[in-house]
């Protein structure tokens, strides 16, 4: 089997679980009081717990930021994702 890679393909993949929380979670939560696919959403921590199975979470940003070196994450008034984890 050969798999083969794009500009296009590596850029959505990278974006999957921004898609996730910006498209669902988030307007599930605002729209209808339901995290669904997410198992919470905080709006006033900016975080949203995404189940990817039984026993693994992921605690993602409910805001884009691009990676860990993000500016928006070096401001004082940034919120603290690794306290929150």
């Amino acid at each position: 089997m050969v798999l083969i890679l794009t500009k296009n393909t590596a850029h959505a993949a990278r974006n999957f679980l921004w898609h996730k929380i910006n498209e669902n979670c988030v307007p599930e939560y605002i729209n209808k009081d339901n995290y669904q696919p997410c198992s919470l959403v905080d709006i006033n921590e900016k975080i949203a717990i995404y189940k990817v199975d039984k026993y693994q979470y992921l605690l993602l940003p409910t805001d884009k930021v691009t990676g860990i070196e993000d500016n928006k994450l070096q401001k004082n008034n940034s919120p603290n994702y690794i306290y929150s984890a």
